[in-house]
């Protein structure tokens, strides 16, 4: 891995994208800390600068929408960071910015749905009406985005992994920075 290239995660909810970041910023590199206006989620960390209103960030980069809650960050963010947990349509925006010029790679956790499913409920104490409500906010643009990545030119062109189980994930992160998640 180059020093700066940044390591855009895409996954749908409950994929482990929190987990691979912080795993990777414990070996040295740091995370974006994106906005939102969703609320906190119990016993949630900072995973997120929890906002009132996005108008009040008129700087913000690659705003995105799920489930009636905004996503963002901030333009001069992007360069002092390594790691970037976004959305599909987010990759789209930010790959489509000129002044976007880094070397990156996107990770794309593509769990199955069970394993999210009873991670998500023993995340959040919720119930799968809740997964199942998250889950179909966001299916649309996973769905276009594992449409755009069956194509080997697209996923090369974007420098694109796709993740399937812990096994690739260990093969990845010994890669990126030679240790294993230790799942």
């Amino acid at each position: 891995m180059s020093d700066n290239e940044l390591i855009i995660i895409v996954g749908r909810t409950a994929s482990g994208k929190d987990t691979l970041a912080r795993h990777l910023a414990n070996n040295g590199r740091t995370i974006l800390i994106t906005y939102t206006t969703r609320p906190r989620r119990p016993g949630e960390g900072d995973t997120h600068h929890f906002i009132d209103n996005a108008d009040d960030y008129p700087n913000k980069w690659v705003d995105t929408c799920i489930n009636g809650n905004t996503y963002f960050f901030l333009e001069d963010d992007i360069h002092k960071h390594d790691i970037l947990i976004i959305d599909p349509i987010g990759i789209y925006k930010l790959l489509s910015y000129k002044s976007f010029t880094r070397n990156y790679r996107v990770v794309y956790l593509r769990i199955d749905d069970d394993t999210r499913k009873a991670r998500y409920i023993a995340r959040a104490n919720a119930s799968e009406a809740d997964y199942t409500a998250r889950n179909n906010a966001e299916s649309e643009q996973f769905d276009e985005f594992e449409r755009r990545i069956q194509d080997d030119d697209y996923r090369n062109k974007h420098n694109i992994t796709v993740i399937h189980n812990n096994d690739e994930l260990t093969d990845l992160l010994e890669e990126l920075d030679g240790t294993p998640l230790g799942l």
